[in-house]
């Protein structure tokens, strides 16, 4: 799949189900990331672990955008909307929406932005 797609995905990634990447890559992912259910991954996106530090832990129902970067051994709580070309270094709280370079709180309105972009309830 990487090479055709651009999609760099180990076999040892544990996704839950429902993983969406509406628009193919390039995406890589860590060899020790978790991803939660009904997850929404863009284009340009790096979900990647700091060397001895882990790697990230993604719940349910969350929005990546494009360019995004979600960095280390951090947890992105269920239903939060991480807003494009934002890179997240810390845990995040469910239900946040997420901009900035760090990752800074944009509003709490996650869980209404995840639901209009990915239609989950």
């Amino acid at each position: 799949m990487a090479l055709r797609y651009s999609i760099d995905i180990p076999l040892t990634v544990k996704i839950a189900g429902g993983l969406s990447m509406p628009h193919g890559g390039p995406i890589v992912i860590n060899q020790k990331a978790i991803i939660g259910r009904n997850c929404s991954i863009h284009p340009c996106t790096l979900i990647g672990g700091v060397r001895g530090k882990g790697a990230p832990v993604i719940g349910d129902k969350v929005f990546i955008g494009h360019g995004a970067k979600v960095l280390g051994n951090v947890h992105v709580a269920d239903y939060t909307f991480i807003c494009p070309n934002t890179v997240v270094v810390k845990d995040t709280e469910e239900g946040t929406t997420l901009t900035g370079i760090p990752a800074r709180l944009l509003d709490r309105k996650g869980k209404e932005h995840c639901q209009i972009q990915m239609g989950v309830d």
